[in-house]
C-alpha cells in the first residue's frame, strides 16, 4: 500500500469510536466491488472520491476480481483497505448504501432471476425489501453509454442492446437507483430527511410545569389543536425557527 495514503480502516474505526459526539455522522456506504470489461475505471475514480469525503465507505470483494488482480492492487486502485465480509456485512444494521460500483452481466443477471441461491443476491434482495438505500453505476450495462462508445464497444445486434435496456429498466422498477459517477458524491451526500415531531396537550403539560413563558420549535414540528389551546390558556408564546 502507498505509504502516504492513510489506511481507510483507521479512520473508520476512529469515526466509531467518536460516534457519540455532537459531530454530523457521515453516511455510511458498503460497495459490493465485481469485475467487468467496461467500467472498472470509473468505478475506481469513484470509491477514491468517496475515500476522500466524510462519505464512510467500506468494501465487499466479489472473489471473482481477484482473477484479474490481487488485494494490494485493488486498496491502491480504490484507496480503500477497509474491507468486510459477507457474514460482517449480514450482521450490520447502521449501513445507509449498499452500492454497486460495477454492474457485470451476471451481477444484473443473478438480481432480476432473484437468484436467492447467491449469498450476496439474497442480502441485497433482502436490503430491497427492508427499504434499505441500494444504487449502482449504470455504465456496465448501458451499452450506448460514451465510455463504451470509447473502449470501441460499438458493435452489439439490437437485440442485445434492448435486451441489456430492458435489464436496466428491471434493475430500477426493482428500487435499485441509477447514477452516473459525477453524481456519486451529491447522492451519497443527501441527508435523510428529519421525522416530524407531533407534541399533543399531554407534552404542553410538562411545559406547563416547567413555568415556561416560550416554547421555541422547528418548521418541521405539528402541534396538535389541543396543544395549541393550552399554550393559549397558560399564556405560552410559541416560536416556529
Amino acid at each position: 500500500m502507498n505509504g502516504q495514503m492513510q489506511s481507510a480502516l483507521v479512520e473508520n474505526t476512529l469515526q466509531e469510536l467518536l460516534g457519540g459526539s455532537t459531530v454530523p455522522v457521515p453516511s455510511k456506504v458498503v460497495a459490493y466491488l465485481t469485475y467487468h470489461f467496461v467500467g472498472m475505471n470509473q468505478a475506481f475514480q469513484t470509491l477514491q472520491q468517496l475515500r476522500k469525503t466524510r462519505i464512510r465507505t467500506r468494501l465487499l470483494i466479489d472473489p471473482i476480481l481477484f482473477d484479474y488482480m490481487n488485494k494490494k492492487e485493488i486498496v491502491k486502485l480504490t484507496e480503500n483497505d477497509d474491507w468486510i465480509s459477507l457474514q460482517t456485512l449480514e450482521h450490520m444494521e447502521d449501513f445507509e448504501h449498499l452500492f454497486l460500483p460495477v454492474l457485470s452481466f451476471s451481477l444484473v443477471s443473478s438480481i432480476i432471476s432473484l437468484n436467492d441461491q447467491n449469498p450476496f443476491i439474497r442480502f441485497l434482495l433482502q436490503s430491497l425489501l427492508t427499504g434499505k438505500k441500494v444504487s449502482a453505476l449504470s455504465i456496465g450495462i448501458t451499452p450506448n453509454h460514451s465510455i463504451w462508445l470509447n473502449n470501441g464497444l460499438t458493435g452489439g445486434t439490437p437485440l442485445l442492446k434492448s435486451t441489456m435496456q430492458t435489464q436496466l429498466q428491471k434493475l430500477k422498477g426493482f428500487g435499485v437507483h441509477l447514477i452516473e459517477p459525477e453524481e456519486a458524491l451529491s447522492y451519497f451526500s443527501q441527508q435523510p430527511k428529519l421525522k416530524k415531531r407531533v407534541y399533543t396537550n399531554r407534552d404542553i403539560e410538562q411545559i406547563v410545569l416547567s413555568n415556561k413563558k416560550e416554547f421555541i420549535i422547528d418548521q418541521q414540528t405539528i402541534m396538535t389543536p389541543l396543544a395549541l389551546d393550552l399554550l393559549k390558556k397558560h399564556q405560552i408564546t410559541l416560536i416556529r425557527k
